[in-house]
């Protein structure tokens, strides 16, 4: 078996399960807020007071990851993708709902999936600081059951090829956020999981940093090693260009799932469009009041530009762009250019959390 070769799987039905599957998932925090005084008497009657608070994290959230996906979660702060991270990794059990590992339930068979699925959790990134990174992987190799010999051979390896020979008798304390973000990959690589899970995967990356990770899950991990890649993130732009699919929740509720460009589209109802007009002595009064006619138009601009003038439309995607050129060539007016901006993933985001338009 080579370094890096995973072991054999297990025979698969036909119809194969996926990645991950999540069925009806619910999770509820509370408490009790208190607020202490230090007078004897009211510190112990504090102890039994208080102003009670809960937080629905997950409400009856349902999806599936396939295998080999590159799948987004995507939402604001406080949207539950990390409390879903952390019941993927057996770190928080559901109150509700089911959810499947390669076709293993997670809370029945934690061990079992634990072999499956690793995660990388962005508050920690899962290492022992106070010994060297070879001693780390030496501690996880020992978690994994592996082998003496076959352990030194993988970990030899896997520091060479993330780039840590160099450092790998340091401390892990001293490394930068790069390097032990590299480093908590070489851990999860010697578990042979099929499934990676990461939370903020280029939080605290600088920009190069950050980008060279995205190389290593997409390439390396992705491509190379067939990996199925779970990732919560904030970065839109790394969300686009990296995910094959997106689940975006809010709240606790999954408002959407799809492609980037399905989720884009989802929210596509309004279109802008501006057209670059040669007018010449041609009169325009009036336009503009003739355009907010047209059936979908919401708004049109007309801007002096000194040799040309600027005609900005927003409405419908659907408005009735004959109609608008009709009026354009009653007066004789040349168009030298027309450009069309729909919505970007942005939109959808800012849209869909929070039920407005940008």
């Amino acid at each position: 078996m080579t370094v890096l070769e995973a072991p054999k799987e297990q025979p698969r039905s036909e119809a194969a399960p996926p990645a991950i599957e999540l069925i009806d998932i619910y999770k509820r925090f509370a408490g009790v807020q208190r607020t202490f005084n230090l007078s004897p008497r009211r510190f112990v009657n504090s102890l039994f007071t208080g102003r009670q608070w809960e937080t629905i994290a997950l409400n009856k959230v349902s999806f599936s990851v396939d295998h080999g996906e590159v799948f987004g979660l995507l939402g604001p702060n406080g949207s539950g993708k990390t409390t879903l991270i952390k019941i993927l990794a057996n770190l928080v059990l559901p109150d509700s709902g089911t959810v499947f590992v390669d076709g293993i339930n997670v809370v029945k068979t934690p061990y079992a999936t634990a072999s499956r699925l690793q995660t990388v959790l962005s508050e920690s990134i899962g290492l022992e600081k106070r010994v060297t990174a070879r001693q780390n992987l030496m501690l996880f190799a020992s978690l994994y059951s592996l082998p003496k010999a076959e352990a030194e051979e993988k970990i030899d390896y896997l520091l060479d090829y993330f780039g840590l020979s160099e450092v790998a008798d340091k401390m892990s304390q001293t490394f930068s956020t790069g390097m032990a973000r590299r480093l908590s990959v070489c851990r999860v690589l010697l578990s042979h999981a099929s499934i990676i899970v990461f939370d903020e995967p280029t939080s605290g990356l600088d920009p190069a940093a950050a980008d060279d990770f995205r190389r290593l899950i997409l390439e390396d991990l992705v491509k190379r090693q067939k990996k199925t890649i779970l990732m919560a993130t904030h970065n839109l732009a790394e969300a686009r260009t990296m995910c094959t699919r997106i689940a975006l929740l809010n709240e606790g509720s999954l408002l959407a799932i799809g492609t980037p460009d399905e989720i884009r589209k989802s929210v596509e109802d309004r279109v802008d469009v501006s057209i670059t007009l040669a007018t010449g002595d041609r009169p325009i009064d009036g336009l503009q009041g003739e355009l907010e006619k047209v059936d979908g138009v919401s708004s049109a601009v007309i801007m002096d530009m000194h040799w040309f003038k600027q005609l900005k439309i927003s409405g419908r995607k659907d408005l009735d762009y004959l109609r608008v050129l009709s009026l354009l060539s009653a007066r004789d007016l040349k168009v030298q250019s027309l450009e069309t901006n729909s919505a970007s993933l942005e939109d959808a985001f800012f849209r869909l959390t929070r039920g407005e338009r940008k």
